[in-house]
């Protein structure tokens, strides 16, 4: 009844009166099948959720249920699959993955912070009025359930993580909010390319090693895993590393399609794994201004050494990988 009564207030006030009709539909057989098997009942109206509200309808029937302390049951009787934690640094280009994963009926939380410090400065942002804020918390809450999970000794979470070329990650966060990187109405193709390049280096894109510390800052106090004290075969593209209860695959963006589909098939167990492409940026309403960015973007090797010298570039990438990464972004041949 609880998700009957969300779904009414809910539908209502945005006027969804198509998913409302759809899901009381729905709903009606589901309460006749209740009658016969309360097992059945909760897995019917789970795929009344599924497959006929809207998103933001979900995302608001999810968290009630983790708040509630059922996301065990949830798990158990109507899911009974394993959960995917998609855990990384952000703009790492998980959109694809993500939605695969869901393709393939599994559960996926997609989390960026799950150490306690980094949620306190988080919820301590949305009791700001940071921008953002419904996002946020609903990454808040479930960053925490995820950690609660792991303090419980639960061991049957599997983690994944995607790596990036380090500048790739600051160029596509940088375009990510710009209405809060840039903070003005202004859309972002009211700007010209030499003012977004300008303002790129302004507030400290070009030198920020925010991304490139995120296994030491968030991931090894999260799971506890230094992630460094492992080997990683740059020409492999991935590496699986299971410790304590946390069992973690790491995965080489730039690695061809057929690599990542292995690496999360093994991570999974799943005899096949299909990756379906989702928001690549450069195909976006304002791709041709991410494209023109980079086209344009010029960055000296004092800059460069910042972030391909760091752990994060030697440890995932080749030094011909680096080399490669170096002469884009310096303008080589462009």
């Amino acid at each position: 009844m609880l998700t009957f009564a969300l779904c009414k207030r809910y539908c209502a006030k945005q006027r969804y009166q198509h998913y409302q009709q759809v899901y009381y539909k729905n709903a009606h057989f589901a309460i006749t099948v209740a009658l016969y098997s309360p097992e059945v009942f909760v897995q019917q109206l789970h795929r009344v959720v599924q497959r006929t509200l809207p998103i933001p309808i979900k995302h608001r029937i999810n968290l009630l249920l983790q708040r509630a302390g059922l996301e065990r049951f949830v798990d158990s009787v109507i899911k009974k699959r394993r959960i995917v934690v998609v855990y990384q640094v952000g703009k790492v280009g998980s959109t694809s993955v993500t939605h695969s994963l869901h393709q393939a009926d599994f559960s996926v939380y997609q989390v960026h912070e799950i150490s306690p410090a980094r949620l306190q400065q988080m919820q301590d942002l949305v009791a700001e009025g940071y921008p953002a804020t419904d996002y946020v918390a609903r990454k808040v809450d479930e960053g925490r359930w995820v950690y609660n999970q792991l303090q419980r000794g639960r061991r049957d979470l599997l983690f994944l993580s995607l790596v990036r070329d380090p500048v790739a990650i600051a160029v596509s966060s940088f375009f990510n909010n710009p209405e809060i990187t840039l903070e003005s109405d202004r859309w972002l193709e009211e700007y010209s390319v030499d003012e977004l390049i300008d303002q790129f280096f302004a507030h400290d894109y070009a030198t920020s090693t925010w991304f490139t510390s995120w296994f030491d800052r968030e991931l090894k106090p999260g799971l506890g895993i230094d992630v460094y004290a492992h080997p990683f075969d740059p020409v492999r593209g991935y590496t699986r590393i299971q410790q304590d209860n946390a069992d973690l695959m790491i995965i080489k963006l730039e690695a061809d399609d057929a690599l990542k589909e292995r690496a999360i098939a093994e991570l999974t167990g799943l005899a096949q794994f299909r990756l379906a492409r989702q928001h690549v940026r450069a195909e976006t309403e304002a791709g041709h201004v991410y494209r023109a960015f980079k086209d344009r973007l010029r960055l000296p090797d004092d800059i460069l050494d910042i972030h391909y010298q760091t752990r994060w570039a030697t440890h995932f990438y080749t030094e011909d990988e680096i080399a490669a990464f170096r002469a884009f972004w310096r303008g080589d041949n462009r």
